[in-house]
């Protein structure tokens, strides 16, 4: 058997084997950045969410010096600052 037929099958081999890694490994960082943007989409809606009803529990409530601090109870009451930091 001639050296060179031994010398090219295993050139193919490690070329076979090299290609198929960076393939799966490009794979592999594109499937991780989808699930990152789709984990990013999901906290921001849900933080718009949140936003959106306070909002309104804003627009509900009229403006007194007694309701000074309903402003705080209504993000609180809404889950602003828990969706804020789960955004974060």
């Amino acid at each position: 058997m001639q050296w060179s037929t031994m010398v090219a099958t295993a050139v193919g081999t490690v070329l076979g084997v090299v290609s198929t890694l960076v393939a799966d490994h490009i794979r592999w960082n594109r499937d991780t950045s989808e699930r990152d943007r789709e984990a990013l989409r999901t906290a921001f809606t849900g933080y718009l969410t949140a936003l959106a009803q306070a909002r309104d529990a804003f627009s509900r409530t009229e403006p007194s010096p007694e309701r000074v601090g309903k402003g705080h109870v209504a993000i609180g009451e809404h889950g602003v600052y828990g969706a804020q930091q789960q955004l974060e």
